[in-house]
């Protein structure tokens, strides 16, 4: 439901925005036309009027392949802001739902039941999991046998580690793992494409058509 909402937002959102755009492009198509031609019809105008809505079922279908390679490939979310998660190791995930500031741990996705759950803060070390649940307490979870164990303070989880461990909040630990250069990559490549398609529609509907 929470993702539908967002969708519709950004689609009510790029109308608005597309409505004066595609205005902008069928005038200038017509003037251009019309200083080469003054006697051709409307398609030229008509069809690069259409540009905004070629971008919208573009963009669609980019994101809807975007999500499909961090799903399928990455195994984390989407990146809408819905709900979030990301591998932890050995099949274990970190996930977040509707608010990026209380975590669980759980095994094969984000649905079940979490062994621990309202995690503010946690840090990663090898195949173990340490941090502070806000309900829990401090606990140390090993992702390599499900095993949870839970502390009075967090000093002493510490002292189950060799060297200091220092905790990240629930966001921070997310946003570490789930950002870095192939999103920035796959941005490039999507930006390009979209790049592409206006060009190519400035070159057959916008400028001057060419003289016969």
């Amino acid at each position: 439901m929470g993702i539908g909402i967002v969708l519709l937002v950004w689609g009510v959102l790029f109308m608005c925005a597309g409505a004066p755009v595609s205005i902008g492009l069928a005038v200038w198509s017509w003037r251009t036309q019309r200083r080469v031609k003054p006697q051709a019809g409307l398609g030229r105008p008509i069809a690069a009027a259409l540009l905004p809505c070629v971008l919208f079922a573009y963009g669609g279908i980019a994101f809807i392949g975007y999500a499909v390679w961090c799903e399928g490939v990455r195994h984390v979310d989407a990146g809408i802001g819905d709900s979030w998660m990301v591998p932890v190791g050995n099949d274990h995930f970190f996930c977040m739902i509707d608010v990026p500031e209380h975590g669980y741990l759980l095994k094969g996705g984000c649905s079940g039941s979490p062994p621990i759950s309202n995690i503010v803060e946690l840090a990663e070390v090898g195949s173990r999991i340490i941090g502070r649940s806000a309900s829990d307490g401090p606990f140390v979870f090993d992702t390599s046998s499900s095993e949870l164990r839970l502390f009075p303070d967090l000093p002493e989880a510490r002292r189950t580690f060799p060297s200091p461990i220092v905790l990240e909040s629930a966001n921070k630990f997310y946003t570490h793992r789930r950002w870095g250069w192939n999103d920035l990559l796959a941005l490039v490549i999507l930006g390009s494409l979209a790049a592409v398609i206006m060009a190519l529609w400035y070159r057959l509907f916008v400028r001057a058509p060419a003289l016969p």
